[in-house]
């Protein structure tokens, strides 16, 4: 007691200057995060994962001594940041004498790393939030993609509640666009939504869908997934696949498949939803051999490395002609498919001649062009593809 006499009596004779820190921050990890920029007049809502990401940063930032005793900051504020949970809570941020800061209003005042801060310029400027719907625990994003197939009259739900148009659905069975939509699940990661009468689909966020194929099935499956659209080029290498995966014990090597999966916060992590056959990687299948309707007499094959010159192989020995002729037998070719899968160290051009002078040419490295008609080969269906025959005609190191 008499110490506790002791301490009071020194404050007040010599004044107590020391304020304690402001505390630690922590945020409820489904809180949804809006970056503001003040001098742009933008507002950016973050998805899901954006917004943990950034509730990340922002308790990473040193609590100071400096007191925050009105509703916002008197000095120029920059950017502010709103995390909506079960409240709204806003953190201002600013720059004073060489240094950044973010105030939380009668809470405290916290220092930000200069990278962070000057990063919410950028965080800030994005494009204008996407329609979204969030439906049992999965927020869904407008694809602007009408479905025209016919559906069954039972819906799956209702939206009932709305958020502002720049903010995401926090809650189940609502939108950022209004209420009264009616609902159907659909594919693997899809849902639905009948606005002015027309099926919109939404894609669940994270959730990607492509056409794969099978390269090597040993240890582990290595697929090579190709392109079709902006969204599923960020998901072009996709991590290999544990060899006793079930949704792939009827395949094989060479097939082709639609893959939909959900990209995980882990780098390089995938859950993999689904896994159906596919046939719009390659349509129309033909030989090569099937264009060439004469007995060639001379075939010239021209290598095109990646140097300034190229060599050139003449072949007119007849049995030699038929020794190439029979291999190229085994490759096949198709009429189209999505995206050649690139150009190899090598491309090659071969021409045909018979007796009276006719040539049929075939060139490229993944496109065959016969008759100005283009053709496209597979690289990985068999061993034995149109650039490994064919490099073994030269000696290039």
């Amino acid at each position: 007691m008499r110490k506790l006499i002791v301490m009071i009596v020194c404050c007040l004779i010599y004044g107590c200057t020391s304020v304690p820190k402001a505390p630690e921050l922590n945020f409820p990890e489904n809180a949804q995060a809006v970056v503001c920029n003040m001098d742009q007049q933008v507002r950016n809502s973050l998805n899901e994962e954006q917004s943990a990401e950034m509730i990340k940063m922002l308790e990473e930032m040193i609590p100071t001594n400096k007191q925050s005793i009105h509703d916002r900051p008197v000095q120029k504020i920059d950017y502010y940041i709103e995390l909506n949970h079960e409240r709204e809570e806003v953190l201002y941020f600013y720059s004073e004498n060489g240094k950044y800061y973010a105030e939380l209003p009668y809470t405290g005042i916290y220092e930000c790393h200069e990278d962070f801060y000057k990063s919410l310029n950028e965080i800030s400027s994005v494009e204008e939030t996407k329609k979204a719907v969030k439906i049992n625990e999965k927020l869904y994003l407008c694809t602007d993609e009408i479905i025209s197939e016919i559906r069954c009259g039972v819906m799956d739900g209702v939206i009932s509640s709305a958020i502002e148009s720049y903010r995401y659905p926090i809650e189940n069975n609502q939108s950022n666009f209004g209420t009264g939509y009616e609902y159907q699940y659909s594919e693997v990661g899809m849902v639905d939504v009948v606005i002015d009468g027309e099926w919109i689909r939404f894609k669940e966020e994270g959730v990607y869908s492509c056409v794969a194929e099978i390269i090597e099935m040993k240890d582990t499956i290595l697929l090579y997934p190709y392109i079709e659209d902006i969204e599923t080029a960020e998901v072009r290498n996709i991590p290999e696949i544990d060899i006793n995966h079930k949704m792939f014990e009827d395949y094989e090597i060479g097939d082709t498949v639609r893959l939909t999966f959900r990209q995980l916060q882990k780098k390089g992590s995938i859950e993999i939803l689904q896994v159906l056959p596919d046939d719009t990687l390659y349509q129309r299948a033909y030989r090569i051999t099937d264009f060439i309707e004469f007995n060639p007499v001379k075939i010239e094959i021209v290598a095109l490395p990646n140097t300034e010159y190229s060599q050139t192989v003449v072949i007119e020995n007849q049995k030699e002609i038929n020794e190439l002729m029979h291999k190229l037998d085994s490759i096949v070719i198709y009429d189209q498919f999505i995206e050649p899968r690139g150009a190899g160290k090598i491309s090659y051009e071969m021409k045909f001649f018979d007796q009276k002078g006719n040539e049929i040419l075939i060139c490229d490295y993944s496109q065959i062009i016969v008759n100005e008609i283009k053709y496209f080969y597979r690289w990985t269906k068999t061993d034995n593809t149109l650039s490994a025959l064919l490099e073994q005609y030269f000696d290039f190191k």
